[in-house]
């Protein structure tokens, strides 16, 4: 058992040294920059500790050399590029006016909610990455819904490059057919199974990533399943374990 689970172990870290090395790197450069930033102080203290007090007199210390003054060290290292990249969408006004006259359009049809001023800013964003704080009922989804129809129907994004992450299954339903509706609006060619690569849960998003080392492997949470899920829920939503898990950790433990 502690054979396969050491197989496995590898196997999903080289995945994911091997799908996600950007944001390895982003990790450690964060470090990097971390570090560097405490370097200046680490110096100015042992500077401080080292200085020795004496008369003022404008003479050198006992033993000190005159020469050259040394550069300063440079205050700190370049700036980390991150997973995204600092460079704004290609955005101009002629877009984002068409995005506005068809979101009008869909509007009154009652194909979406007229989205506010705040709602624009989001989904008009010029910024690769952009991150709002909203509470229930806010509007959410479909400001999320619009941004992607902005990318995909106006900024000229292929769907294959875009991923759109919800917490269940049942989320991910609901933002599919939503998708699909206001992508009707916009006659835009998407069907379902575009639908279904392009909104998924974070399970399911690696576990897509998973299968491509591991094979086709039987999923814990779906043990036990009569009809289950072609793709794995989130597991945090489950309830109870089921027979077939129960008798999989018992197994486990007494191996």
């Amino acid at each position: 058992m502690l054979s396969a689970v050491r197989r496995y172990k590898s196997m999903l870290s080289s995945a994911l040294a091997r799908c996600f090395p950007r944001t390895t790197a982003y990790l450690q450069a964060e470090r990097e920059a971390r570090e560097a930033l405490l370097q200046p102080a680490k110096a100015r203290s042992r500077k401080n500790a080292a200085k020795v007090p004496g008369k003022a007199t404008g003479k050198p210390a006992k033993g000190a050399v005159r020469g050259t003054p040394r550069k300063p060290a440079a205050a700190s290292r370049r700036a980390p590029q991150g997973i995204y990249p600092a460079a704004a969408l290609k955005v101009d006004e002629s877009q984002e006016r068409a995005m506005r006259e068809q979101v009008a359009q869909a509007a009154t049809l009652g194909v979406v909610s007229p989205p506010s001023e705040e709602h624009c800013a989001m989904i008009l964003c010029r910024q690769p990455l952009a991150r709002i704080f909203a509470g229930a009922g806010s509007g959410k989804s479909t400001t999320l819904v619009l941004r992607v129809v902005f990318m995909l129907c106006h900024l000229g994004v292929e769907p294959q490059r875009l991923t759109v992450i919800s917490f269940t299954n049942a989320s991910c339903a609901q933002l599919r057919e939503q998708l699909l509706r206001v992508l009707a609006q916009w006659q835009y060619p998407f069907d379902a199974a575009q639908a279904r690569q392009c909104v998924r849960t974070f399970h399911s998003a690696l576990g897509s990533l998973a299968r491509e080392v591991l094979g086709n492997p039987r999923w814990f949470e779906q043990l036990d399943d009569r009809d289950p899920a072609a793709e794995p829920d989130n597991p945090l939503a489950a309830g109870r374990l089921r027979p077939a898990q129960q008798r999989l950790l018992k197994q486990a433990y007494q191996q």
